[in-house]
């Protein structure tokens, strides 16, 4: 397992040096490989951590910004037209504490709905649900679920207002 994940991070980091459109589709082609379930028209930037990939759903129309992680132990899904700006991170796991000499982690899948929008370094935890046209604030911490057409932000991500549907 060691092996592949080194493997999908190295052509990863070389498939970086490729810019504009030729690294999206490079990079959209390669990640398709890779066994993430891909949506049309996905845009997935330079600098993208993308551990397990064959646990991660991107649905249509989706953008994963420079420098994000994404760490799929079980499952991550992310709708339709949403973006992760630049520096995001998304786990389904943590560890068991207090560490012992084997690696023990707690998975809980993590579901991102469709029209959503994550700022800058925001960080995503397991087990979270976030609804439908759902803006979360830049360098928020979303720990606990957040409701369809919500504005959430703050460490931890609090719901603060609404997005109105016009």
């Amino acid at each position: 397992m060691r092996f592949l994940a080194n493997f999908y991070q190295s052509i990863s980091a070389i498939l970086d040096l490729f810019a504009g459109d030729m690294g999206y589709c490079l990079r959209y082609n390669f990640y398709k490989f890779s066994g993430i379930k891909l949506g049309k028209s996905v845009k997935i930037f330079k600098n993208v951590m993308i551990n397990q990939p064959y646990n991660l759903e991107l649905g249509d129309y989706c953008s994963i910004g420079i420098g994000c992680i994404i760490s799929a132990m079980k499952k991550i899904k992310i709708g339709r037209g949403t973006n992760l700006s630049p520096y995001c991170c998304i786990y389904d796991h943590d560890h068991v504490m207090p560490l012992k000499k084997r690696e023990e982690f707690i998975i809980n899948p993590v579901e991102i709905g469709s029209g959503c929008w994550v700022g800058a370094h925001s960080v995503i935890l397991k087990g979270v649900k976030i609804g439908n046209n759902v803006t979360i604030g830049a360098g928020s911490i979303v720990t606990k679920n957040i409701p369809d057409n919500s504005i959430a932000f703050g460490v931890p991500a609090k719901v603060r207002g609404k997005n109105n549907l016009k």
